[in-house]
């Protein structure tokens, strides 16, 4: 089901807007620096050039498919990888 074949869909995505979301996302970065945390922006893996879901990731543009999920793991993975290798 799209979003634009669902009202109720229609009304979240007035309020769960692209630019609402990036917007969320530089707050936290902006905070994680404030405590010299890192900050890892996995969403070029399942976001087009506009900032969207990629439509092979998602139901309706909001919840992804387990494929969406799936991109995620596979760039988290080694960096998670390489915080367990002991330092030289």
């Amino acid at each position: 089901m799209k979003a634009a074949d669902n009202p109720m869909l229609k009304e979240i995505f007035k309020s769960r807007t692209n630019q609402k979301i990036n917007e969320a996302n530089n707050r936290i970065h902006a905070l994680a620096d404030r405590y010299g945390l890192a900050f890892l922006d996995l969403n070029d893996a399942i976001t087009d050039g506009e900032g969207n879901l990629k439509k092979e990731h998602t139901v309706e543009g909001m919840h992804m498919y387990a494929d969406g999920y799936r991109q995620i793991w596979n760039r988290l993975c080694p960096i998670i990888e390489e915080f367990g290798r002991p330092s030289t």
